[in-house]
């Protein structure tokens, strides 16, 4: 049997030792910690012993079920997406303390590289800002396979879609693409 413990009260506990311990910035770990705590707050008491064992997805369902009318839609994604990253950060640093590196954007640096283009880097994947270029990295995080996907957008803009799965469904797209939807304005108004 483990002697790794990896229910929600541990988790909050790793959210502040990191956070005094600077091993993520405070703000970062109080947002994870906090959205972790709202979503998770939905749990019966025996599925918070080991959080491994949830099904975040139907988590997220059950925690939107109940609570959508006090959210917006994107704080709702924000809340997920934080949800995501504290789980497998806690994870990596439950299995792993001495080797652990946050999987998170504050990680990130910019620098200019020679030509004068952006560069982004994660880790060691990096992808650099080239609208010509299309440029699709896989990053291996926790067995899942993420990929980043440069997007031409209009002239002069090209954004990136990160921490896709690999195995993005087709209904998953559209789910997507209906949130994105949603922060369009209308052209020509």
């Amino acid at each position: 049997m483990s002697d790794k413990d990896y229910s929600l009260d541990a988790l909050n506990r790793f959210f502040d030792y990191a956070a005094i311990k600077g091993i993520l910035k405070r703000n970062t770990a109080q947002s994870r910690k906090l959205a972790a705590n709202k979503i998770l707050s939905i749990l019966e008491a025996h599925e918070k012993t080991d959080l491994r064992l949830i099904d975040i997805e139907s988590v997220f369902d059950r925690f939107q079920n109940l609570q959508s009318t006090d959210y917006k839609p994107e704080s709702l994604q924000v809340y997920l997406s934080r949800l995501r990253t504290a789980l497998s950060d806690f994870f990596s640093y439950v299995g792993n303390p001495s080797s652990f590196k946050p999987a998170s954007n504050q990680q990130r640096s910019r620098s200019k590289s020679s030509n004068g283009n952006n560069t982004k880097k994660q880790g060691t994947d990096s992808v650099e800002d080239n609208s010509t270029e299309k440029v699709v990295r896989a990053i291996t995080h926790h067995d899942i396979e993420h990929i980043v996907v440069p997007v031409p957008l209009r002239e002069g803009l090209t954004i990136k879609i990160s921490n896709l799965p690999a195995d993005l469904t087709v209904s998953e797209a559209n789910r997507l693409a209906a949130i994105i939807k949603a922060f369009a304005v209308q052209e020509g108004g």
